[in-house]
């Protein structure tokens, strides 16, 4: 059965503020679901949307501040 996250668990999941993750709901960004008042995300749908949406960056492509 798939497994679904509440939005606690998606920002410990992810290491973000909740109020990131509200705010890629509201502008649909992030994948998830509303089950009457509810959000819930399933696990494999963040999995996926993270391999699409990230990017592995080395210290050369940091900039410096000056």
């Amino acid at each position: 059965m798939e497994q679904y996250l509440n939005i606690d668990q998606v920002a410990e999941f992810l290491q973000l503020p909740k109020s990131w993750i509200y705010e890629r709901t509201r502008n649909n960004t992030i994948p998830h679901y509303k089950m009457g008042k509810y959000l819930r995300f399933k696990k494999s749908d963040l999995d996926t949307w993270i391999s699409k949406n990230s990017s592995l960056t080395s210290k050369s492509d940091r900039k410096r501040r000056p």
